[in-house]
């Protein structure tokens, strides 16, 4: 699911549409590549400058699997990718699967956590939560997949982050989407075969 606030964005990435000489042209680009560069926040690493979605910072908040495997996936097109973990456990993803050299790093989470820069914030605690608005206000597009509502419970719904960054991106992944009767049923990927009826392609008697 992807929302947007109301008010358009000329920039052909967030936009969707192709960029023109009328839409980019060559004095607007040069002050945006200053504006980025004079960023301090904004760091860009050399082999990401040439690729489609350099310059686009995204915010991982999501756990697991399902929303960071997107960001991973917007990483691998240049996009700088900022993954905020609990401040105590981290994400779930570090423990999963076969354990690496690393004391804090599983296999798979070196995988997963490619491309990205991890944060710890405690979106529990109201200073956590004004930190991640002012994250919100300096990037571009933002990944969660948790239970609907729980953003919302933190104050971190559509509304707050809109206000903080009118230009921002939301992707949501759910099981069952963010509405109807289903909306608060937990989702895993087993669940998802079940429902689908793809289990018995999976597992054929």
């Amino acid at each position: 699911m992807k929302e947007r606030a109301g008010k358009s964005d000329s920039n052909p990435l967030r936009s969707g549409s192709e960029p023109t000489a009328e839409a980019t042209p060559a004095s607007d680009s040069s002050a945006n590549a200053r504006s980025l560069q004079d960023d301090p926040d904004r760091e860009r690493l050399p082999d990401t400058e040439n690729l489609p979605m350099s310059g686009v910072r995204v915010i991982d908040v999501g756990t697991f699997l399902a929303g960071p495997y997107a960001a991973s996936m917007l990483g691998e097109f240049g996009a700088e990718i900022l993954k905020v973990e609990h401040p105590i456990n981290g994400d779930p993803m570090r423990r999963f699967g076969t354990a690496s050299k690393r004391h804090d790093a599983t296999l798979a989470w070196l995988s997963e956590g490619r491309n990205k820069k991890s944060v710890t914030l405690d979106l529990r605690q109201q200073e956590g939560v004004d930190l991640f608005l002012k994250l919100v206000a300096k990037s571009d597009v933002l990944i969660e997949n948790f239970r609907p509502g729980t953003m919302e419970e933190w104050g971190l719904g559509w509304d707050e982050l809109s206000k903080a960054n009118p230009g921002l991106v939301m992707l949501r992944v759910s099981g069952y989407g963010q509405t109807g009767p289903y909306r608060n049923r937990s989702g895993f990927a087993h669940i998802a075969h079940g429902f689908a009826g793809l289990l018995p392609c999976r597992f054929p008697r």
